[in-house]
């Protein structure tokens, strides 16, 4: 090490020194240069700089690379670039690959003539020495299309991350047979395989299919085609059986040219026996809405809660669709929900790769009575589903005020892990959140607003928790008090209508939302729209049978608006299972086929990942009904993900222009703009 270097050193020495600690107690000279390291990563996680600094400099001083580099980046941090370099220029003597691509990305910022082989020469060092970034910064540098095409190649064949090939390689003038040919070589060289060879190369195409938000195919030739490879590879080995899941979501979309549900409900089914807890949700949403298959409640029901998410089979019991309507199961399902998606957060890969170090280093070497210990200790015996011990430390965590521990602690308790089942508990901790908008919270409140599960019946306690306007919390079974009633019978009947048209201000407070709940109600004797409004605000409260006793006779009373809120009843299941053809009818007895298709696709409502899918097959209905209709092609534009194909999106451009019949409709004008290559305001 340099002078300079040394001199750093010992000062650093000396501070740790003055503030009681010392190497000598530490025992360094005992640990290998790779404990060290791991000792200062730790420290790094728990914030103690000093302590993580002294383990990386022993370790670099032992010329232990990982250790070198931490370095660099803390002089550079610092501002010490000198120091940074010379350290950086030692490491990559040593031949070590990402020193020699840190070295190589430092040299190449530079961009001239004279450093430019330098910087080539050492990515070229990097890249034969195993690091693949250093391959693809090679082929972002040259100058010959080519040989970025066989860089972005050799990367592949040392990480399997496809970054580049397709572009350099179109850059090339090689064909898309070409290029999956060069890649199943690099695949077969590397012992692959049929069926895993078929998995990748339909991987690639996928993800090369789509945009980078993926939410739309910019592709859908390279979509089919992975669809056709994932089917190869689903043959030649049933252990990707599970990859009907994803042939199952492009039949849904219409990948092949139509949505085809028969070919949904087989793939999900064969998908679902092999990962439950992923696809059962979906499964059951087919069996809801009798798409590919009949309707079946106790299939709804035993698939849903075979699933890691039970927000759809809460939802049914909610609404009594299908099964006996009970708002208290409702709730404590959403609980459960709740409780399965933040124990999975800290199981996840992502999570884990985010913060797993930390999570280690504070409970190797943290305070053990700090907040921060007892929450890490919780965390990773709960990861090991040692859910007694995870318990104890996540309470004394959650006793100290730290919301994620609070969170993890109801969750043990709503779900019945190292403890018995206890929903009154996980309540009474998810009370102590201080997240306004949580989940829980709401859960509370919905608690209060109806009375249940131990709680009782509080609307202005529930409006509280939730917030939202007071209508949502009045009382629906209250009497009218006498002088009130006494007051509406003085008045006239447009009078009594105005002041209960008055719900609707969210401005009002509970009493006063009370009240014009009560002249409401005392309308719908005589007003159509009243009884409407009545109905919706039922439907909001999950009174069912109410809701649609005040929306027949809205239409009795000639309100022919209450059609719609029928038809969205029967639409979402509201007291039975959806009956698309029963809304359809209450949808389009004031309007045409084609416009009660198109509300239908607008008023259904959110459950599962086939809930986008159903919805364009009700557009796909309206413009086939009527291809002029501007507001269903419009949709179709935002929702399909097949938008993003430009082929595809002429074809639906020239599909609504010619419908249209009128040269100067914005459908029309889009056709040609993309037509001559520009962009279109739909995508």
């Amino acid at each position: 090490m340099l002078k300079k270097y040394k001199t750093i050193q010992v000062l650093i020495a000396l501070s740790l020194g003055l503030i009681g600690f010392n190497a000598t107690a530490l025992n360094i000279d005992g640990m290998s240069p790779s404990e060290l390291f791991e000792l200062g990563e730790n420290y790094e996680s728990i914030g103690n700089i000093n302590k993580s600094f002294l383990y990386f400099d022993k370790a670099a001083q032992d010329k232990y690379v990982p250790a070198m580099l931490k370095l660099v980046t803390i002089f550079q941090e610092e501002g010490r670039h000198q120091q940074a370099s010379q350290i950086l220029d030692e490491a990559a003597g040593m031949g070590d690959p990402t020193a020699l691509y840190e070295k190589a990305t430092k040299v190449c910022k530079l961009r001239t003539k004279k450093v430019y082989q330098e910087c080539i020469n050492l990515l070229s060092s990097a890249g034969l020495k195993g690091n693949a970034n250093a391959y693809r910064k090679l082929a972002e540098l040259r100058k010959d299309d080519k040989k970025s095409y066989q860089d972005s190649l050799k990367a592949y064949a040392i990480d399997e991350i496809s970054i580049g090939i397709f572009h350099y390689g179109h850059k090339s003038g090689y064909s898309e047979d070409k290029i999956l040919d060069d890649i199943r070589k690099i695949l077969e060289k590397k012992g692959d395989g049929s069926a895993d060879i078929a998995r990748k190369l339909g991987e690639i195409l996928y993800r090369e299919g789509y945009t980078v938000v993926g939410d739309m195919a910019t592709d859908l030739r390279k979509i089919k085609k992975s669809y056709r490879l994932f089917d190869q590879a689903i043959k030649l080995d049933p252990k990707y059986k599970e990859l009907n899941g994803t042939i199952a979501e492009f039949e849904a979309y219409g990948y092949e040219g139509k949505q085809n549900w028969d070919s949904v409900f087989s793939h999900l089914k064969l998908a679902a026996e092999v990962n439950p807890t992923r696809f059962n949700d979906s499964f059951a949403f087919l069996y809801y809405y009798g798409l590919g298959t009949e309707q079946d409640t106790s299939k709804v029901l035993s698939l849903s809660s075979a699933s890691n998410d039970l927000s759809f089979i809460a939802y049914l019991y909610a609404k009594g669709s299908g099964v006996k309507q009970d708002l208290a199961k409702w709730v404590t399902l959403e609980l459960e929900d709740y409780a399965i998606d933040r124990i999975n957060t800290y199981r996840s890969s992502y999570f884990q790769q985010l913060n797993q170090k930390k999570f280690e280093a504070y409970a190797k070497l943290g305070k053990s009575d700090s907040v921060e210990t007892l929450f890490s200790k919780g965390v990773l015996l709960l990861q090991k589903e040692k859910y007694n011990q995870s318990l104890a430390y996540l309470e004394k965590a959650a006793n100290a005020g730290n919301d994620k521990a609070i969170e993890l602690v109801l969750s043990l308790y709503a779900r019945g892990l190292g403890c018995k089942k206890d929903y009154k508990k996980a309540f009474e901790w998810g009370s102590k959140i201080d997240e306004e908008y949580s989940t829980v919270r709401k859960l509370i409140g919905i608690n209060y607003l109806y009375g249940i599960n131990e709680f009782d019946k509080n609307p202005t306690k529930a409006r509280d928790f939730i917030r939202g306007a007071s209508y949502k919390f009045i009382n629906l079974t209250e009497d009218v008090p006498l002088d009130l009633k006494l007051k509406i019978l003085l008045l006239p009947q447009e009078e009594i209508l105005k002041r209960g048209l008055r719900i609707k201000d969210e401005n009002l407070n509970i009493n006063q939302a009370q009240e014009a709940y009560f002249f409401l109600r005392a309308a719908a004797e005589k007003s159509g729209e009243a009884c409407n409004l009545l109905g919706e605000l039922h439907l909001k409260n999950f009174s069912i049978e109410s809701a649609k006793k005040y929306f027949e006779k809205s239409l009795s009373l000639g309100y022919e608006e209450a059609n719609k809120n029928l038809g969205y009843m029967y639409l979402n299941g509201y007291g039975a299972l959806p009956d698309i053809q029963k809304a359809l009818e209450f949808y389009s007895k004031n309007t045409t086929k084609h416009k009660a298709f198109y509300q239908m696709s607008l008023n259904l409502e959110g459950y599962s990942y086939y809930t986008d899918p159903l919805s364009i097959w009700f557009l796909y209905k309206s413009v086939n009904d009527d291809p002029s209709f501007a507001e269903a092609w419009r949709a179709l534009f935002r929702k399909d993900p097949r938008r993003g194909d430009d082929q595809y999106r002429l074809r639906m451009l020239e599909q609504a222009c010619t419908a249209s019949s009128d040269e100067k409709s914005t459908f029309c004008k889009e056709y040609k703009s993309v037509r001559s290559g520009k962009g279109c305001i739909f995508r």
